[in-house]
């Protein structure tokens, strides 16, 4: 009698079981809206824009005549290569990448002025990304093939897809002008603007009204014009800002707890690491070497060690530029680095 007792017992926990697990998956696998749908502009028909997987790179030399010195490039070091990606061949919005190991998409939306790299690989999986022909705020949004779901590139998260909480990493990449490209990287391979493109099938989206998001206090009172360029280092309760109008022509750097920022006017950069327990300070003259420690250990302008063995990189932070209206629109709270 106990044994069938126990029987039952088990067989009720293992339903119970099933039912909780299923009641789980049916949350992931749902999709909804996790932004207020009101804030969407354009259309989600896909074919607007194409899915991007193979691009053509020559070297600088080669590209140099189409290019004027102060056109803005988006430049990454990915594996032991260094890409480059004019801005003003990204109308295409979103290029896929893939360097041996390394799944990287470059992202551009002309409007807000931001450009990054995502890593294209969430969780094992490596997602097809590419423009929506949706716009969240006025930003970009991303679309990926496999799942069908919404990116928000200023945000870095999804917005419309299952309840996993998948949010992209970003990768170190800093924006310069094409004479510091010119003139310190010969051998970087640089998009000339021709790509291949794959149609997709036609994707229609309901925007559906989502209830709002909640409007904390805003914290606005920074000295910036709207259109102004911005690099911002996002921190979990606040973003950090640095305008492209305080870049020196000498070399700079600033810290804030264990944080450094780095920047130039020429050559042109700005960018960001966490220290750790490095005490790190200038290298003049030396670029794209820009920083050393103190045990002397030299690190070049992305954060990789200058021929040194067993050292660590510098980590980068989460950190891009765009105009300062945009970043009002997605963040609530700043505070200026000085």
């Amino acid at each position: 009698m106990r044994i069938t007792y126990l029987f039952f017992i088990l067989l009720f926990l293992f339903a119970c079981e099933q039912e909780n697990e299923h009641a789980i998956n049916y949350r992931i696998n749902q999709y909804a809206w996790r932004v207020d749908t009101s804030e969407m502009s354009g259309t989600s028909i896909r074919p607007v824009f194409p899915i991007v997987t193979q691009v053509e790179y020559v070297t600088p030399s080669e590209l140099s005549p189409e290019l004027f010195d102060e056109s803005r490039v988006l430049i990454t070091l990915q594996g032991k290569s260094i890409f480059v990606y004019p801005l003003s061949f990204m109308h295409i919005e979103v290029i896929n990448q893939m360097i041996n190991d390394k799944y990287f998409a470059v992202t551009y939306c002309p409007i807000t002025k931001s450009a990054m790299i995502w890593n294209r690989k969430i969780e094992e999986e490596i997602l097809t990304l590419s423009a929506s022909g949706v716009l969240y705020k006025e930003n970009l949004v991303i679309y990926d093939i496999e799942h069908e779901q919404f990116w928000s590139q200023m945000l870095i998260s999804k917005i419309y897809g299952n309840g996993k909480q998948d949010k992209p990493e970003l990768l170190s990449s800093f924006e310069t002008d094409w004479q510091t490209v010119k003139n310190n990287f010969p051998n970087a391979k640089v998009f000339n603007g021709i790509h291949n493109d794959i149609s997709d099938s036609v994707l229609h989206t309901s925007l559906k009204n989502a209830p709002p998001p909640t409007d904390d206090n805003n914290n606005y009172n920074l000295n910036y014009n709207e259109g102004e360029k911005i690099y911002g280092i996002i921190l979990p309760d606040e973003v950090i800002t640095y305008s492209h109008n305080d870049i020196e022509n000498e070399m700079k750097i600033l810290k804030l707890d264990d944080i450094i920022l780095v920047s130039s006017a020429q050559p042109e950069f700005i960018v960001s690491f966490y220290t750790g327990n490095l005490e790190l300070s200038i290298v003049k003259n030396n670029f794209p070497v820009i920083l050393t420690d103190q045990n002397n250990n030299k690190y070049d302008v992305f954060g990789k060690p200058v021929n040194v063995y067993g050292i660590s990189p510098l980590m980068p932070i989460q950190s891009y530029s765009a105009s300062w209206w945009a970043w009002k629109n997605f963040f609530d709270s700043f505070s200026e680095i000085k």
